[in-house]
């Protein structure tokens, strides 16, 4: 196992979640510790349902492109699909103890590309307050000390808001939408933590390089960075990160991953909650 209590990018993340001027931004990987689907799992399922060679289609270099024609070919079975996963999602209010510590970081909100509703779980359970945010309008509606969870990619409670193919992913793309503004801003004022995330959305890494270059044109500033948490070997991918602000946290593997994000929630309890 990696010594990631020693590695000094882990300090300067703890010391940070102690000042909560942490972001989270949860991903797939975290999700499938639950054992609900994640959108690799959706498509799976819709490869199946079409007697399609799912490797065919994990081999696209254009995997936007292949998930396109899934939803095209699979256009009358998806809705049954999506309310299968929906009754499934409902039936598994357990979330995992990686997620519930996830819930025990103390932080000004979480964003995740997850349409399952198991960090909301994690936060009833500890008895948190929360907002969750799945569609433009619950952006007006954050109460004062409310955690907002911001469903980026849409929530399985609402299937129209779900970004699954590329005609969809487009619609999302960009910096003028309400829950890209929202990032964009959260971007300029906290650090931000990926977790179970592959941070190859071009959208993400389009939205924190255009907010990085707006601090090169203010003398002085130290824009904020992220923190990449890293499971397998990829030197040229964690190359690129590190050259645009992104401290990548390698461990040694998948099975690391859950101690690490126990170590976080517990040693980046704020100054102030510690008695």
């Amino acid at each position: 196992m990696s010594d990631f209590k020693n590695n000094q990018c882990v300090l300067e993340l703890v010391n940070k979640l102690r000042e909560r001027r942490v972001i989270p931004f949860v991903g797939a990987g975290v999700s499938a510790t639950a054992g609900l689907p994640s959108w690799d799992g959706l498509v799976e399922r819709v490869s199946n349902a079409l007697q399609i060679d799912r490797n065919m289609i994990r081999e696209k270099r254009d995997l936007l492109v292949a998930i396109e024609y899934l939803m095209l070919k699979g256009r009358d079975i998806i809705p049954s699909i999506l309310a299968d996963i929906l009754e499934r999602s409902q039936n598994v209010p357990e979330p995992s103890d990686l997620i519930m510590n996830i819930a025990r970081l103390e932080v000004p909100a979480i964003y995740t590309t997850n349409w399952d509703d198991l960090l909301e779980e994690a936060y009833r359970r500890l008895n948190r307050t929360f907002t969750s945010i799945a569609q433009p309008a619950d952006l007006t509606r954050i109460s004062l000390g409310a955690t907002p969870i911001v469903k980026y990619h849409g929530s399985i409670k609402y299937p129209t808001t779900m970004v699954i193919s590329e005609s969809q992913y487009y619609e999302r793309f960009g910096i003028d939408s309400p829950f890209d503004l929202r990032l964009r801003a959260d971007m300029m004022e906290y650090h931000f933590l990926f977790l179970g995330y592959s941070l190859r959305d071009y959208n993400i890494r389009y939205i924190w390089n255009r907010t990085q270059r707006l601090f090169r044109d203010i003398d002085g500033a130290q824009p904020p960075c992220a923190y990449f948490v890293a499971t397998h070997p990829d030197d040229v991918f964690y190359t690129v990160l590190r050259a645009n602000n992104i401290r990548v946290i390698e461990l040694t593997n998948r099975d690391e991953f859950p101690s690490f994000v126990q170590y976080i929630s517990q040693a980046g309890v704020p100054k102030s909650n510690i008695t």
